[in-house]
């Protein structure tokens, strides 16, 4: 079994489990919402993508956990791709999006609103 620690409010955790746990099963599983909105500037990719188990992709203003369709918010995607496709990570690719807090996709149905969301993904890995 693998555990996958994913960034939340304290990189400070993250740094010390990783520092005290040496295990092949331990892995790190990247939100990029909550470095936009916890961590901005923390740069847990470059930290610990050699760790990388898992991907939650979604994008924010800043100010909160938004959960929106990338590209709708502050997190500068040409980055987040580039340090993702740097690491050995293959695995797959979580949208964790919903239309709440969007302004762009706020008045369409969901069939829509995961059709948006699956081509800016697209757009964003090919």
């Amino acid at each position: 079994m693998n555990i996958a620690l994913e960034n939340l409010k304290r990189p400070e955790y993250l740094q010390f489990v990783f520092q005290n746990i040496q295990s092949g099963r331990l892995g790190f599983c990247y939100d990029s919402g909550h470095e936009n909105c916890y961590s901005k500037g923390t740069d847990l990719l470059s930290m610990y993508g050699n760790k990388l188990m898992a991907l939650h992709l979604h994008d924010n203003d800043g100010t909160g956990d938004q959960h929106r369709i990338p590209g709708e918010g502050t997190i500068n995607w040409d980055i987040v791709v580039r340090k993702i496709k740097k690491t050995t990570y293959r695995g797959a690719v979580t949208l964790e999006v919903t239309n709440e807090f969007s302004e762009m996709y706020s008045d369409i149905s969901a069939q829509e609103f995961l059709k948006a969301a699956n081509e800016k993904i697209k757009m964003l890995f090919i």
